[in-house]
């Protein structure tokens, strides 16, 4: 027997509720057959799969609309046996069949049936007509009537809630416990910043999501799911992330908001009903739809849609698909960038192109197309896609190009796609399939596609996701000034609005847009409705329906990390150092994931630009206009929002920037957030309880930021902080990166040592100075002079510099560093390496140094001093 969590939670309620009443009870239980059927329709509506005529979404569609249950059932009866029931899930047809099936007295199906029946005359109510044999389906039509008859339009009496109440529990029992809906695996799943999934089992069986807790390659929204083979997600029936209350769609739909209730709690909330707003009525064609017929264009045949007239030609990109697409190898090629980008006007106007004499490369090219929304100038719009599955994809091409011999009659169109992927009877060919993203298992279809494909066909694909390998991807960005400048003049011209046109305005939606032609295009359709300039971000802020065509899709297959990573980025309107943003999602607080790996993923998808600094190489990420008012409106309702203020504010202290401040790269960043800390009333210990691993994760990745690290320890003074000063600079002469002479860090490393009384500290920093290859005599001499002083300063208290090998070895490196350069010397640099000699037990270099230096200056002091000295 099956146990449903949600039901067990339906159970525990009606306990409860015996406690109080006959009438309290039979509404409890009134209430558990609406859950009943509810979840049942539901739940098989998710097994209805994905097709042209969104027979799901009709379904879903009605019901959010409806306040009667007399709905839900004709829902029921619509994917048993209706229009949707032709796309039900082949593993869903043992559920089709047990409730559509005549069945005798023997069956659960039966029993439930009469079961509900007999309940109508206990309660006043004309008992229904019913067979010999029944169905189950009839069940849930039967108790829609019992429901609106006494609770929804009666008022029963205690005694007769009292007396149908065992009978009435026993079929709703009937049905919960027997009905193989409820033996599938359930689960309410979560999606982890790390790209896993937290799993909520609702049953026993929780098989088909385990692969979800270990694996961050599922691309799944949060929801609750029945496994049909695969988890289906069962829409307008939401769960709390510990599966603790349940709420499910009941209707009181106002045109923009419908209600949800808990039959468990008896919660009720509003939610936005922008994805069922769309009409249910046969959409029209796509601009970009591919004809019905191959018809001969040039020397080859073809059926691509016509090419507009007012495209603005992008050389560069032209070239490079035309290149990859004349090569033998390389056999599926992949068009990837943002909504609205150009990449299926740039695909048409390089194949119409390959359709003349001189450019020919193919026979046949086959254009199939996926595109369910169509970015017109007054606004996206909803359109009817060609294709969404690999059955749709292969009924096409029989279409078009049919059945080529008799053998081919009798076979299953994906039998003859599989052929034609590999040899196409018509000659080479190339398929091109546009808006991949938007068929159902994209990745499926991909690698089906890729099994089959055969040169000298081809395969180009146009998408604004790419999750899978084995493709060459060719990136399309956002136009570059030229392009953009002809585009915007163009688009002008035809508005009439070209005397508004001036360059610093084209300067500036240029910039605002990031090059991105439909966002331009919008931007000069509202100036022209004003009939003045108006700010870009103004309009932007206004296109709601734009952003969510463009952005929408994309955002929801971006993994949990990298929409953080982008809601974070758009809530400061600045461009971020890839290495602060990584110190300060890296902090302690903050769930561990692959942040650069959540990059690329924006990158891939156009939403953020990377731009290197020509001072440190650093990354630098900026969001585009449109992108960022988007990601605004997702923030400010996302369940990631305290998270996201949190680490906004830590990226706000190391100050703002604007692309031209991508040249001086992070280090006036750091200046910026050290001179804060520094002003703080406590600076050390904000230092160190805030501030400290952030500022030394970004100093592992810009050495430079050591030594900021070190001049902020010895602003403050004292033992411990010139401890950790020192650590600094030594950290960067670990990895020094050429920022600063090297030699100048030990210099500022033995005055550091000096300022703290580290003698054998100051010695070691002297020496390692005197070894840099660009060290000049002058900083040599004044470092042995320092060692001989230290020495005499030591030996008035019993010590030396030279009282270990170890420490005469590394002064030795000192003078044989500075004997290299003897040639040059004066005087002084003779009597400074003379004595360091002296204290070496090397006599006779040292006295030879001091007779050399009385030549260069015979009244030499200290070279006279030193011949004179007895040992």
């Amino acid at each position: 027997m099956a146990s449903f969590l949600l039901f067990e939670k339906m159970r525990n309620r009606l306990e409860i509720d015996l406690r109080d009443s006959d009438v309290a009870a039979f509404y409890s239980l009134l209430y558990f057959g609406e859950f009943l059927l509810k979840t049942t329709v539901l739940g098989m509506a998710a097994a209805v799969q994905e097709d042209r005529d969104r027979n799901r979404y009709r379904l879903l569609h009605g019901i959010v609309r409806t306040d009667g249950l007399g709905t839900w059932a004709d829902a029921l009866d619509d994917i048993l046996t209706g229009p949707a029931s032709q796309r039900l899930h082949p593993s869903a047809r043992h559920e089709q069949k047990q409730l559509t099936q005549l069945v005798r007295d023997d069956s659960w199906q039966h029993k439930s049936v009469t079961l509900l029946s007999s309940c109508f005359p206990a309660l006043g109510l004309e008992p229904p007509v019913l067979g010999t044999k029944l169905a189950g389906r009839q069940w849930f039509r039967l108790f829609a009537e019992l429901r609106n008859k006494t609770r929804g339009h009666g008022a029963p009496k205690g005694s007769q809630c009292a007396k149908v109440f065992q009978t009435l529990e026993k079929s709703i029992e009937s049905v919960a416990t027997h009905f193989g809906l409820y033996e599938r695996p359930w689960a309410v799943i979560h999606r982890n910043l790390s790209g896993k999934y937290r799993v909520i089992p609702l049953t026993s069986d929780e098989s088909p999501f385990e692969d979800l807790r270990k694996s961050a390659n599922h691309h799944l929204p949060d929801g609750t799911y029945v496994a049909f083979d695969q988890p289906a997600r069962v829409e307008l029936l939401g769960c709390d992330i510990d599966a603790s209350d349940c709420l499910v769609a009941n209707g009181a739909f106002d045109g923009k908001q419908y209600e949800v209730l808990s039959y468990i709690t008896n919660d009720r909330r509003k939610l936005p009903a922008d994805d069922y707003l769309t009409p249910v009525d046969a959409l029209p064609p796509s601009e970009t739809e591919g004809k019905g017929s191959l018809e001969a264009m040039g020397e080859c045949l073809a059926n691509l849609p016509t090419r507009s007239g007012r495209y603005v030609s992008r050389p560069e990109l032209e070239e490079k698909l035309s290149a990859e697409l004349r090569l033998e190898r390389h056999l599926i090629i992949t068009l990837t960038g943002a909504g609205g980008i150009g990449k299926t006007s740039l695909a048409l106007e390089v194949l119409h192109r390959l359709t003349q004499p001189e450019n020919r490369r193919f026979d046949v090219l086959l254009w199939l197309s996926a595109r369910d929304v169509d970015l017109l100038s007054g606004g996206p719009k909803r359109v009817r896609p060609d294709v969404l599955s690999l059955e749709d994809i292969a009924g096409l091409y029989v279409q078009l190009v049919g059945p080529l011999d008799s053998s081919e009659h009798d076979r299953k169109p994906i039998d003859i796609l599989a052929s034609g992927l590999s040899k196409c009877g018509l000659g080479p060919t190339l398929f091109v399939f546009d808006n991949f993203e938007t068929l159902v298992s994209p990745l499926e279809v991909f690698t089906w596609l890729d099994t089959y494909i055969r040169a000298p066909n081809k395969i180009l694909i146009t998408t604004r996701v790419r999750e899978f390998v084995g493709d060459i991807p060719l990136d399309v960005p956002g136009m570059n000034e030229r392009e953009a400048d002809l585009l915007l003049r163009n688009v002008a011209e035809q508005l009439g609005i070209t005397r508004l046109l001036t360059p610093p305005y084209i300067e500036e939606v240029y910039r605002e847009a990031h090059g991105h032609p439909y966002v331009m295009k919008i931007l000069l359709g509202e100036m022209a409705k004003a009939g003045r300039i108006v700010k870009p971000e103004r309009i932007v802020a206004s296109q709601e329906e734009m952003l969510t065509a463009l952005f929408e899709r994309t955002f929801a297959h971006l993994s949990p990390s990298a929409q953080k990573i982008f809601l974070l980025l758009c809530n400061w309107r600045s461009v971020v150092a890839e290495v602060l943003l990584l110190a300060v999602l890296l902090r302690p607080e903050n769930e561990r994931v692959d942040i650069e790996a959540s990059l690329d993923e924006l990158k891939r998808s156009s939403l953020v630009e990377g731009i290197p600094s020509p001072r440190d190489g650093q990354l630098f990420y900026s969001v585009p206009l449109a992108a960022m008012v988007f990601g605004r409106r997702k923030l400010s309702v996302s369940p990631m929002k305290a998270s996201v203020e949190a680490d906004s504010l830590l990226l706000q202290e190391f100050g703002p920037a604007k692309k031209e401040d991508v040249r001086s790269g992070v280090l006036p960043h750091v200046q910026w957030r050290l001179k804060r800390i520094a002003l703080a009333a406590a600076p050390m210990r904000e230092m160190q309880e805030r501030n400290r691993g952030m500022l030394e994760f970004v100093a592992q990745r810009v050495p430079a930021v050591w030594l900021e690290i070190a001049d902020f320890y010895m602003e403050i003074g004292g033992p411990y902080a010139l401890g950790l000063a020192k650590d600094s600079l030594r950290r960067f002469l670990e990895t020094p990166d050429g920022s600063v002479p090297v030699e100048n860090v030990w210099r500022r490393m033995a005055d550091l040592c000096r300022h703290s009384g580290d003698a054998a500290g100051e010695v070691q920093a002297l020496v390692e100075m005197s070894n840099s290859p660009a060290i000049t005599l002058a900083a040599i001499s004044s470092a042995a002079n320092r060692i001989n002083e230290i020495n005499r300063q030591l030996r008035r208290s019993g010590a030396s510099v030279f009282d270990s090998q170890e420490k005469r070895i590394l002064v030795r490196r000192v003078a044989e560093a500075m004997e290299r350069r003897v040639k040059h010397f004066d005087a002084t640099d003779c009597s400074r390496l003379a004595w360091l000699y002296l204290q070496l037990g090397d006599d006779v270099k040292a006295r030879s140094l001091a007779a050399r230096g009385l030549q260069l200056e015979p009244d030499n002091f200290h070279c006279r001093g030193l011949l004179d000295k007895k040992r």
